[in-house]
C-alpha cells in the first residue's frame, strides 16, 4: 500500500515537471527592447514650425528663460527663446505636432533637445531685406552643426539630439561679429554687444533750415546704435548716435541736390563737437514720399544722453544752391526696451 502511494506521488511529480519543461522549451534569445519610437540621427539639429502640447509630457519638463537675457541682436537679425526641455522620446502626439509622422527617441546616451522661440521678438535696425544676413550654428560641446536661418519666425522649436548634459549654445555671426546664448542657461555669453541689449533712443528731433530761397527742413528721431549700415560697426570705445531722419527742401535746389553730411551736421555733447560720419546726402521736394530712412550718424562715446544737433547746411552737389542760415535742436536719450 505504501509502495503504490510513493509511485503515484512519484508520477503525479513527473508530470507537472514535464509540464513546466514544456512552458519554457525554446524561448529564442531576449534581445534588446524596442525603442519607444523612431530613433534619430545623433546629428540631428533642426528649427521646426509648431511646438509640444501645452499638457503632454514635454511641457511638463519646460525650464522659462528670462526674456530679457534669452536673446540675441544684431545688426541684420534679433532672436529670443523662452523655455527648453529635454526628453529621451517625443510621444505621437508631440512628435506629430512637430512634424513626425511617428512617435521619435534619442539613441542611447543622447537626448532630445528642445528649445522654443518666444511669440515676443525684439526690435531690429530695420535693415535693408536685402542685406547680406546672419548665419547660426548650435554649438554642441563645441562642435558646431549649422541651422537655417539666425531669426527663425516666432513660436517654432528647435529641436536637436545631444549627449545628455552637454554643454549647448547658439552662436549667430552677423557682419563679422559672432554673438552666443548658452541654451542651458538661457545666458548670453561674454561676446555680447551690450548696446543692442541696452539701447537708449529719444523724441523725434525736428531742424528747419529757413531763410535765402532754399529752404530745408529735417525731421526724426535719434537713437544710439553700435552698427549701420554705411558705417559698419563703431569705433572701439564709441557707439554711433543716428538720426533715422528725411531730410527735405522746399524750394531752390536742382533735382540731384545733395548736402554734405560732415560740414552740414553737429552733435554737441559734454562740451565737445562731433561732425557727422562723411556722406552725401539726397535732398528730395517737400511733400514727396522719397525722403525717409536717411540717416546720418555721429561717432560718439556710448555715454551720451543729452546734447544739441546743430545744421549748417553746405552743399555737396548743387549747382546755385542757397540755404538758410540753419538751426539747431537739443535731445535727450533715454532707456529703452529692445
Amino acid at each position: 500500500m505504501t509502495m503504490r502511494r510513493y509511485a503515484g506521488l512519484t508520477a503525479a511529480g513527473l508530470t507537472v515537471l514535464l509540464l513546466m519543461a514544456c512552458g519554457t522549451q525554446n524561448p529564442g534569445p531576449a534581445g534588446p527592447p524596442s525603442p519607444p519610437g523612431d530613433l534619430l540621427d545623433a546629428a540631428y539639429a533642426k528649427v521646426i514650425g509648431g511646438e509640444p502640447a501645452a499638457d503632454g509630457p514635454v511641457a511638463g519638463v519646460r525650464r522659462a528663460f528670462d526674456p530679457a537675457q534669452a536673446l540675441l541682436i544684431g545688426p541684420t537679425y534679433a532672436t529670443r527663446y523662452d523655455w527648453t526641455a529635454t526628453t529621451d522620446r517625443l510621444t505621437v502626439d508631440d512628435a506629430t505636432r512637430l512634424g513626425f509622422p511617428r512617435p521619435v527617441a534619442a539613441p542611447a546616451g543622447q537626448e532630445i533637445f528642445l528649445a522654443h522661440v518666444a511669440e515676443r521678438q525684439p526690435g531690429t535696425l530695420n535693415i535693408p531685406a536685402d542685406f547680406p544676413g546672419a548665419t547660426a550654428n548650435l554649438l554642441v560641446d563645441g562642435h558646431p552643426r549649422p541651422l537655417d536661418g539666425a531669426a527663425p519666425d516666432p513660436e517654432r522649436t528647435l529641436v536637436a539630439v545631444v549627449p545628455k548634459g552637454a554643454p549647448i549654445a547658439l552662436a549667430v555671426t552677423d557682419q563679422g561679429r559672432t554673438q552666443t546664448l548658452d541654451l542651458r542657461t538661457g545666458q548670453r555669453a561674454a561676446d555680447a554687444v551690450d548696446l543692442f541689449y541696452h539701447p537708449f533712443a529719444g523724441d523725434e528731433i525736428e531742424l528747419r533750415s529757413v531763410g535765402g530761397g532754399g529752404n530745408l527742413v529735417l525731421h526724426g528721431p535719434l537713437r544710439l546704435v553700435p552698427w549701420t549700415p554705411k558705417d559698419g560697426w563703431a569705433p572701439a570705445g564709441q557707439a554711433f548716435a543716428v538720426l533715422d531722419t528725411s531730410l527735405q527742401r522746399y524750394s531752390g535746389h536742382v533735382t540731384d541736390s545733395t548736402l554734405d553730411a560732415r560740414r552740414s551736421f553737429t552733435l554737441v555733447a559734454g562740451g565737445h563737437a562731433y561732425p557727422a560720419q562723411a556722406r552725401a546726402l539726397p535732398l528730395y521736394e517737400f511733400g514727396t514720399t522719397g525722403g525717409s530712412g536717411t540717416l546720418i550718424a555721429f561717432a560718439v562715446p556710448p555715454t551720451v544722453r543729452t546734447g544739441t544737433i546743430r545744421l549748417t547746411p553746405h552743399a555737396a552737389s548743387c549747382a546755385g544752391c542757397r540755404f538758410g542760415p540753419g538751426a539747431s535742436a537739443s535731445f535727450t536719450l533715454a532707456a529703452a526696451t529692445p
